[in-house]
C-alpha cells in the first residue's frame, strides 16, 4: 500500500511540530537538567548562579530566550555593595561570563519601558528580601573560576576575577598580587578590540607596586606563553 505524498508532508509536519513542543517552551526544566541546582542556587543568593541564570535565560540549545528573566537575574546578580569581585564588564567592555556560538543581544534591549520598569522593581523587591548576601568569594569559586580560565572557556571575564580575588583575597583565600598581576595582565593582553578596561589597568599597576621588577618581568614572560588547555571531552 502506497502512502500519499501529501500524507507523507503532513505526518512529518506534525512529528517537527511534536518535536518543537517537546523540547522548546520548558525553560525551568532544561535549565535544571542542564545546572542541577543551578536555580536553587540563585535563588538563595550564590551571584556566580545568578550570572549563569542570566546568560541561559538568553537562549541555548534547549532553552528559548526569555529577556525579561535574564534581566532580572542580571540586575540581581549585579550589586554595589556586594560581590565587588565579581567582573560583568562596563558600558564599553560587555562580555559574556561563558563563550557562546551565536551573538545575543542584551536582555534590557528587548523590553519595553514599562517592562524594565516592572522588572527593576521586582529586582528591588527580591533584594529587599535577601539583605545578607555573601561579600565575598569563596575557596570553591576560585576553584571553578581557575577551571574555567585553564580550559579557555571563559576568557576576560574570568582572567579579571581571578585578578580580583587574588588582589583582594577572599574567605580562606590569602591575597597574592603576583597572581593578581598575572590575571589582570591576561585580561589586558586578550581583551576585545575597542573595549576599553581603564579598571584592569588601575587595578594592575596597584598590584605591579607591589612585586619587585624581577617578579614583574617574571610574570610578563609567563603572560606571553600562556595559553588555555582545552579538556579533552
Amino acid at each position: 500500500m502506497k502512502i500519499d505524498s501529501k500524507i507523507k508532508k503532513l505526518l512529518l509536519l506534525s512529528i517537527v511540530i511534536l518535536l518543537v513542543f517537546w523540547f522548546v517552551p520548558f525553560k525551568a526544566y532544561f535549565i535544571e537538567l542542564a545546572q542541577p541546582g543551578l536555580m536553587k542556587a540563585a535563588e538563595s543568593g550564590d551571584a556566580l548562579a545568578q550570572h549563569k541564570l542570566s546568560e541561559m535565560y538568553l537562549g541555548t540549545l534547549t532553552v528559548t530566550p526569555d529577556y525579561a528573566e535574564a534581566y532580572f537575574w542580571q540586575l540581581i546578580a549585579k550589586r554595589e555593595t556586594h560581590n565587588y569581585w565579581l567582573f560583568v564588564g562596563d558600558s564599553s567592555c560587555r562580555v559574556p561570563v561563558f563563550k557562546t556560538f551565536i551573538p545575543r543581544p542584551k536582555p534590557e534591549d528587548q523590553l519595553s519601558s514599562f517592562q524594565k520598569s516592572q522588572i527593576e522593581t521586582r529586582a528591588r523587591n527580591w533584594k529587599e528580601k535577601h539583605p545578607d548576601l555573601p561579600d565575598a568569594p569563596t575557596p570553591k569559586d576560585l576553584k571553578d573560576y581557575q577551571g574555567w580560565a585553564d580550559s579557555g572557556y571563559c576568557g576576560l571575564h574570568c582572567y579579571v576575577v581571578l585578578g580580583n580575588i587574588y588582589r583582594n583575597g577572599g574567605l580562606d583565600i590569602p591575597q597574592d598580587n603576583t597572581l593578581a598581576y598575572f590575571w589582570y595582565s591576561l585580561a589586558a593582553r586578550d581583551k576585545p578590540e575597542k573595549c576599553d578596561t581603564p579598571y584592569v589597568k588601575q587595578e594592575r599597576e596597584a598590584a605591579a607596586k607591589k612585586l619587585s621588577p624581577e617578579k614583574i618581568i617574571e610574570m610578563d614572560k609567563r603572560v606571553t606563553e600562556w595559553k588555555p588547555q582545552p579538556k579533552s571531552p
